[in-house]
C-alpha cells in the first residue's frame, strides 16, 4: 500500500514539474533589440504581465491576459493587485487599483549602456497610482514596478512587444 502511494505521489510530482516547464517555455519573449528600440522610440508598446510580485507574500503567476497598452496619447492599464491598503484607499469599488485609463501623464525614457530601456510614467489624472517604472531588456522581457498612493507597491515581470501601425 505504501509503495502504491509513493508511486502515485512521484507520478503527480513529475506531471506537475513537466506542466510548469512547458508553460515556462511558451512565455518566452519574442522581441528583438531593434523592435525594443522601435517600441521605445515610437512610444507604442504592450507590456504583458506573467508574474505578480507583491511587496509581501509569495509571487503569483498570472493566468489571465493582464496588460499595459501604451501610446503617446493614452495609457491603458489592466493588472491585478495583491497588497495592503492604507487609509484613503478606495477598497469598496470592487475594481483593482491597477485597472484604469489615463490621458494625462508624463514620460521619461533613458537607454542604458547595456541596451536596456528605463521608462518612467507619472500618472496625473488617476489618484490611486503615482508612478510606473518599466525596464525593457534586449531579449523582450520586462519588469514593472508600481508605486501607489494609498497601497503597498507591487512589481510585475513579463514581456514587451512593439505595436506597429499598418499603413
Amino acid at each position: 500500500m505504501k509503495q502504491l502511494f509513493y508511486t502515485i505521489a512521484i507520478t503527480a510530482l513529475l506531471f506537475t514539474a513537466s506542466a510548469c516547464h512547458t508553460s515556462a517555455q511558451t512565455t518566452k519573449p519574442t522581441a528583438t533589440p531593434a523592435q525594443l528600440d522601435f517600441a521605445s522610440d515610437s512610444s507604442k508598446w504592450i507590456f504583458t504581465a506573467i508574474q505578480a510580485l507583491p511587496q509581501s507574500g509569495l509571487p503569483r503567476y498570472i493566468s489571465a491576459n493582464y496588460t499595459v497598452n501604451f501610446t503617446a496619447q493614452k495609457l491603458i492599464v489592466y493588472l491585478p493587485y495583491y497588497g495592503t491598503a492604507t487609509a484613503g484607499a478606495d477598497v469598496y469599488s470592487g475594481r483593482s487599483p491597477l485597472d484604469f485609463t489615463s490621458q494625462d501623464f508624463t514620460i521619461e525614457k533613458k537607454q542604458t549602456k547595456n541596451g536596456r530601456w528605463n521608462i518612467t510614467l507619472k500618472v496625473k489624472d488617476y489618484s490611486e497610482v503615482r508612478t510606473l517604472y518599466f525596464t525593457f531588456y534586449d531579449d523582450g522581457s520586462a519588469n514593472l514596478n508600481v508605486n501607489l498612493s494609498n497601497r503597498s507597491p507591487i512589481s510585475f515581470t513579463g514581456n514587451v512587444v512593439a505595436v506597429v501601425d499598418k499603413q
